[in-house]
């Protein structure tokens, strides 16, 4: 008789490197981060493949559903420049719950569950364009969530 596969499930208990202490050198590597000026045209790139209504400028980082639009300060006012393109990567996930892409519903406000729901899905949404894009995450992606 000949041999045949049979597949079958194994269990494995897996650990988030960053919850544990004192691993080898070897195990707890991080990536390192992107040189500069590679990010940045990356990060143009997806702003205009989007076909957003996007617009620099003001004190605040917004998205307006009712004119769909995106709206973040200049990068020139963050500390970090890094943090206007997880900013910018944040509120662009907003607007792709406008009724002519994901149609997600936008209407909840500050406090209720529809908007915790809506800042979940924007914030998960930066953390996986910012891994894609070489962006070193931040603990604010962890805590946001």
């Amino acid at each position: 008789e000949e041999a045949q596969a049979i597949p079958f499930l194994k269990r494995f208990t897996v650990f988030n490197t960053d919850q544990c202490d004192d691993l080898p050198a070897e195990i707890a590597t991080t990536a390192p981060p992107a040189p500069p000026g590679l990010i940045e045209p990356k990060v143009e790139y997806l702003i205009k493949a989007t076909g957003i209504d996007f617009r620099i400028g003001g004190n605040r980082a917004f998205y307006v559903p009712a004119e769909d639009y995106v709206q973040v300060p200049p990068p020139q006012a963050y500390f970090e420049p890094i943090n206007w393109h997880r900013t910018t990567l944040h509120e662009l996930a907003h607007a792709s719950g406008h009724e002519s892409r994901l149609n997600r519903d936008l209407s909840g406000s500050y406090g209720c569950k529809k908007y915790a729901f809506e800042e979940l899905i924007a914030e998960i949404s930066s953390a996986f364009s910012c891994a894609s894009l070489g962006i070193v995450p931040t603990v604010r992606h962890a805590d946001y969530i």
